[in-house]
């Protein structure tokens, strides 16, 4: 095993010695109680969920997949999958660039997860502030980090696509600006290349993808809508309603 994979199983057995640890071959598979004592501000965490944490050996490459199996954490923060939604993927890949040990994921965003969530439980609000769901929350992280507003989408994936060399900067800029853009945000393009070449190039086909996604699934459901609004009205004309693109089935649903 490598470096990382056997400091991270030694934190685990000195930290969290109730995690029992099977080794599946491309990754670690970490269940057991995850005892948490944890203060932030007036928030405090005393508590013992039941957690199955799936660590790749390519870690921080691939980050940590965290699911609650008791079904105890109620809240919006999970994906589709039921994992636990502890951050963006872009957030994730520049503060886990630099990785050694599963420590630091799990004391970057896993025990802040819980503080957040006990903070929601006690205030209604999450204490980190709260990033959205799909795109949007994306775009937030990436507008933090080059302090952009996040719904320029367009230039902020003008400035992957400088981060990623996708195409020369002449051609991605425009000339009256470059020497701006330059000064303002070279250094920050330098950070985010540390995260590596490839690994923001995957990052800027996955946003690609969202975006496709997101636009695709906004007219799939006005579609739909339309459909039910014809069968209530019992309109015998109703038009073939498409698949919804993620799930490939009609789920009849005005939300």
């Amino acid at each position: 095993m490598g470096e990382i994979i056997c400091k991270s199983i030694k934190y685990i057995q000195q930290i969290y010695p109730e995690m029992k640890i099977v080794d599946k071959g491309d990754y670690l598979e970490i269940k057991g109680r995850f005892i948490i004592k944890a203060r932030y501000e007036d928030i405090v965490v005393n508590s013992a969920p039941k957690l199955k944490i799936i660590f790749a050996k390519t870690y921080p490459t691939v980050p940590p997949i965290v699911y609650e199996t008791e079904n105890k954490v109620r809240n919006e923060h999970k994906l589709s999958n039921k994992a636990l939604c502890v951050a963006t993927h872009f957030d994730l890949l520049l503060q886990l660039s630099n990785s050694t040990s599963i420590a630091d994921y799990i004391n970057k965003f896993l025990i802040p997860y819980f503080i957040s969530h006990e903070s929601y439980i006690k205030t209604g609000n999450y204490i980190y502030g709260d990033r959205a769901h799909g795109a949007k929350g994306i775009y937030q992280s990436i507008g933090d980090f080059f302090n952009v507003k996040d719904d320029d989408r367009e230039f902020l994936q003008r400035l992957i696509a400088w981060a990623i060399k996708k195409n020369k900067f002449r051609i991605t800029f425009p000339e009256n600006d470059r020497y701006k853009y330059i000064r303002k945000y070279a250094v920050k393009i330098g950070r985010l290349r540390k995260v590596g070449i490839l690994n923001l190039k995957n990052f800027y086909k996955n946003i690609e993808k969202i975006d496709e996604y997101e636009k695709t699934y906004y007219e799939y459901k006005k579609l739909q809508n339309k459909f039910i609004n014809r069968l209530i009205r019992s309109d015998t004309s109703t038009p073939k309603v498409p698949l919804d693109p993620i799930t490939k089935s009609l789920t009849l649903s005005s939300a």
